[in-house]
């Protein structure tokens, strides 16, 4: 039977102490894996992401102020995106 299997892992991260066999196993995974590594996003796709899901004609500053909170990783950004859909200015 097929199996597809999707992980995740910040890069740069140290292993963890309570596990020490977790860095081992993951090496082992990657070695085997097909890696698809998410850049940041600068500040034009940052406020493209946020247009998508609704949160167009934000103001520059903000969209700057979101940008550096969430390192411009798009996991944060999208659930940035969806946790502030009901009040966007104060969910920012």
């Amino acid at each position: 039977m097929p199996l597809v299997l999707i992980l995740t892992r910040r890069s740069g991260e140290p292993p963890s102490n309570r596990a020490p066999g977790r860095a081992r196993l993951l090496d082992d995974i990657e070695r085997d894996a097909t890696s698809v590594v998410l850049q940041q996003f600068d500040l034009h796709e940052t406020n493209t992401f946020l247009a998508a899901y609704g949160w167009a004609d934000l103001d520059p500053d903000l969209v700057l102020t979101v940008l550096r909170v969430t390192g411009g990783n798009p996991l944060f950004l999208g659930r940035v995106a969806v946790l502030g859909l009901d009040d966007r200015q104060a969910a920012l």
